[in-house]
């Protein structure tokens, strides 16, 4: 949706560059949640994130990168890692 001054709302037109745009800044979104969780997340919700991931790569036929979630490993402070990774 979109608003106007002194308009209705209305439903903003959808072109490959708006979804690519959208893309970026989910990419953007999600790289700082990772950040946060990376400084932040305990033992437990570290587990829970693995598990949650090999789940949703259970269910993925072909993951968009060659490393799929396992490219996350590394980054947490407790050193523990995702399961699977090829680090």
């Amino acid at each position: 949706m979109e608003s106007e001054s002194n308009q209705m709302a209305r439903v903003r037109s959808i072109t490959d560059e708006s979804i690519q745009n959208d893309y970026v800044l989910r990419e953007a979104f999600e790289t700082q949640a990772i950040r946060l969780a990376c400084t932040s997340a305990t033992d437990d919700e570290i587990e829970e994130l693995n598990g949650l991931a090999e789940a949703v790569d259970a269910r993925v036929p072909t993951s968009p990168s060659p490393r799929g979630v396992s490219a996350l490993d590394g980054c947490w402070p407790t050193g523990a890692s995702t399961s699977g990774s090829p680090n």
